[in-house]
């Protein structure tokens, strides 16, 4: 790998677009219905606040991760931005709730009220926006850097670095220039960024360029720094998990562990864990939208299609805009990664990326025309997101077709019939 120095930035170009409107059509909604359920976030004026929210971390994680970007890596990062933005509309939903009554408790007027919330657009969907914009852009960047680390992990050691200059704070200057193996407990804790607006790194280098220091003893130090809550809220390595922000932040439930909002306990009483399950909902309806848009554009007014695969026995494949819609439509345990294995498919199938298992003849008979059609079921295993999933290639007379992709639960192994594992 290219050994560098990349000082994680801070976007001085911050957009600042944010939809104003958008979030006073939520507030029209609240006022209405005198009052906020987690039940408006996937009606239009909750779902609309979320996905602009959305939009400007969206941004954020192209920016970081550039071109080309890993898939998983890239998927794992725009649901934990979708998330995110759901819970923090859910906080910013309940504020403006509790700002419509007066200190009688009775409704105030709707200009009143839409006075009375302009602060609070301005702190949730432009001052703090900035803020988390930094740390999408920069958890991005350093997530786009992890996978290497790892696959050249044998090699190189990891090096933290800051900016070096009068801006750094006194905590993180002190963990300049630690260096210790990329497995190292200490990454697990301390991976940049450390914290709002920290512009730290970590680079790699190798082995033999620098000392290697005590595990034990630069954990010791960083512990001695990190003290407060906001501090410690950012002692996990957001890069390997492949998020952009803590799992302690404020708007997230708490207690859900490594559930990542999809597991948890339901407790009806709970207005965070409604939110919980309203939120998955919107993700896996603009994961599917998101997908179905991306194909009508590639294929436009055309009837199909092809992709140049050249992975096991499938060279080339062809894309209908039917098939998709049928594929993102099937069941899956996991629809948003299905949906987003669906995005990013022909990356997918590349051979680094996707293994080919193997094939199943299946011979159909006669169709209308009185020819025999025979039928191969193609089947590739890739590792996408929080598991396996399998996509299975259909092929009729030599033409080969997406057909459908399943999660490890659904798929079994031993119905293929030649086999190349």
């Amino acid at each position: 790998m290219k050994i560098e120095n990349i000082q994680l930035s801070i976007d001085d170009d911050f957009p600042n677009d944010f939809d104003d409107s958008i979030f006073e059509d939520a507030v029209r909604e609240i006022f209405s219905n005198k009052g906020y359920t987690p039940e408006m976030l996937t009606e239009q004026a909750g779902a609309n606040l979320i996905r602009e929210t959305f939009r400007t971390f969206d941004n954020a994680i192209s920016k970081g991760l550039g071109q080309e970007p890993d898939p998983a890596v890239a998927a794992a990062l725009r649901e934990n931005a979708f998330i995110f933005s759901g819970f923090k509309t859910h906080a910013e939903m309940e504020q403006v709730s509790q700002m419509l009554t007066d200190k009688n408790g009775n409704i105030k007027p709707f200009n009143e009220v839409l006075n009375d919330v302009l602060t609070l657009n301005k702190d949730y969907n432009h001052n703090y926006l900035r803020t988390e914009y930094n740390q999408a852009l920069q958890s991005a960047q350093m997530a786009g850097k992890w996978a290497d680390f790892e696959k050249n992990k044998d090699h190189i050691n990891l090096q933290y670095r800051t900016a070096n200059d009068e801006r750094v704070r006194a905590s993180h200057r002190i963990l300049h220039g630690t260096t210790l193996p990329v497995d190292d407990p200490f990454w697990k804790q301390y991976t940049p960024p450390n914290g709002w607006g920290c512009r730290c790194t970590v680079v790699a280098v190798l082995k033999d360029d620098y000392p290697e220091q005590d595990s034990h003893g630069s954990i010791a130090k960083a512990e001695s720094c990190f003290k407060t809550p906001k501090e410690k809220m950012f002692k996990e390595n957001l890069a390997e998990k492949k998020r952009l922000f803590p799992s302690k932040h404020p708007y997230l439930p708490k207690g859900c562990g490594e559930c990542e909002f999809k597991k948890l306990i339901f407790d009806n009483a709970k207005a965070i864990c409604k939110a919980c399950r309203k939120i998955d909902k919107e993700s896996v309806k603009w994961s599917r939208e998101t997908a179905r848009n991306h194909y009508q554009k590639l294929i436009g007014d055309k009837e199909y299609i092809e992709w140049n695969i050249n992975n096991g026995d499938v060279d080339k494949l062809t894309i209908k805009y039917q098939d998709i819609k049928t594929v993102i439509g099937k069941p899956h345990s996991y629809p948003f990664a299905r949906n987003m294995a669906v995005y990013y498919l022909k990356t997918l199938l590349q051979p680094q990326n996707a293994k080919y298992l193997g094939n199943t003849p299946d011979i159909k008979g006669n169709d209308v025309h009185g020819h025999t059609t025979e039928t191969i079921w193609h089947y590739y295993e890739i590792k996408f997101m929080k598991g396996f999933s399998y996509i299975v290639i259909k092929e009729v007379n030599g033409k080969k077709y997406i057909h459908h992709i399943q999660d490890e639960m659904h798929f079994d192994k031993s119905k293929i019939r030649n086999k190349t594992f």
